[in-house]
């Protein structure tokens, strides 16, 4: 059994810290994701396979200040990314 320490309590009720980094990704455009990201062997080709998997990783932090950049993906985008965006959605609580 694991051993609740001072730190792992720190860790359990720290505030949200990842979504602001994650948020601006969604606003990448296809031009500016093919110079910066189109040489690396790790990444699918497509901006909006980058999208999705942002919109999945705000999903699974559940951090609340994502739901209005989520919420516009909903309306302006693809079907991919507007049923991840609903996922990603269901999973954050207020």
């Amino acid at each position: 059994m694991r051993e609740v320490t001072e730190l792992n309590l720190r860790a359990r009720n720290a505030e949200f810290r990842h979504s602001p980094a994650l948020i601006p990704l969604l606003n990448m455009s296809e031009d500016v994701f093919r110079e910066n990201y189109l040489d690396c062997d790790f990444i699918d080709p497509v901006v909006d396979y980058l999208k999705r998997n942002v919109i999945v990783a705000l999903g699974n932090v559940g951090d609340p200040v994502a739901k209005p950049a989520l919420g516009s993906i909903l309306r302006r985008t693809s079907s991919l990314l507007s049923e991840h965006a609903e996922w990603a959605l269901s999973k954050i609580k207020d």
